[in-house]
């Protein structure tokens, strides 16, 4: 090779090396900027989620004040309006004595629970929310004990009360795209053998007391180791629907008024039974 012929063959080189480097290069920029923008997207939904629990924290607060603070009683199913930066949050009070306790209702009730939140199988789910509850291994009928369990390759069930209504995901066969809207039929609070019908929301009214009327909760005066619930959705903007179910034990303590026993979030996505928020 000459002289020439190699000076062309190393300005070849070089030049292909440049390239070869710019196109690094560039995948570098690219991805430094797709790194830039998923990281500005992370901390903008990190930043809308701190937003939204900011206000249902000043809805649950703002609410609470308004209860200690009134001697008048309130009445279960009427909503407060409440303005928080994130928009207009609707809060209701709701009593646990007017859902299904999971440790205490009889299969029947469970399953009518089952049916307003729309499972195909409600009677079996029943009988396996029994099994979950009870201290023994025998199967109720259509039901589920560790044997079923181990062979779905899941845990067995706990065979003690519902500790919270979170664990119904555990049940086996339990469709997950219902828990939400089973969430607002049942408790796992009152230890009621039956919801009391006025207190009860209406898909479930009319599923536990079939062709009676309607009839309004009474006005209640709340008191000092009461158990009550708020039901709180923002009614406008892009997140229109999310919400928070949360319990709250009065305490009479002035220095520590309430204490809060379960704070549950709702995407906005996450399916609301029919009348349950009415």
């Amino acid at each position: 090779m000459t002289r020439s012929q190699r000076q062309r063959a190393d300005r070849g080189s070089a030049l292909i090396t440049a390239v070869a480097m710019t196109v690094v290069l560039a995948t570098f920029a690219v991805l430094s900027i797709h790194l830039v923008l998923d990281t500005a997207f992370f901390q903008q939904g990190v930043r809308e989620e701190d937003r939204l629990d900011a206000a249902f924290q000043t809805a649950f607060a703002l609410a609470l004040h308004e209860v200690a603070s009134r001697s008048d009683p309130i009445q279960y199913g009427d909503a407060t309006r409440i303005e928080t930066d994130a928009g207009a949050v609707s809060v209701r009070w709701f009593s646990p004595d007017g859902r299904v306790d999971l440790n205490a209702a009889p299969p029947t009730l469970l399953a009518l629970a089952l049916q307003a939140a729309g499972a195909d199988a409600p009677d079996r789910l029943a009988s396996a929310i029994l099994d979950w509850r009870d201290a023994d291994d025998l199967v109720s009928n259509h039901g589920a004990e560790a044997q079923a369990y181990l062979r779905a390759g899941l845990p067995p069930p706990a065979n003690r009360p519902f500790a919270s209504e979170d664990e119904l995901a555990d049940i086996l066969g339990m469709p997950q795209q219902i828990l939400p809207c089973l969430k607002t039929y049942v408790t796992v609070s009152s230890w009621r053998e039956a919801p009391d019908p006025t207190l009860a929301p209406p898909r479930l009214r009319h599923l536990i007391a079939p062709g009676q009327p309607d009839a309004t909760a009474p006005p209640v005066t709340l008191g000092t180791g009461d158990l009550i619930g708020l039901d709180m959705s923002l009614d406008e903007g892009p997140d229109r629907g999310a919400g928070v179910w949360a319990l709250v034990r009065l305490t009479g303590d002035p220095q520590a008024p309430y204490r809060l026993q379960a704070w549950d979030r709702i995407a906005a996505s996450d399916p609301i039974c029919n009348g349950a928020r009415s």
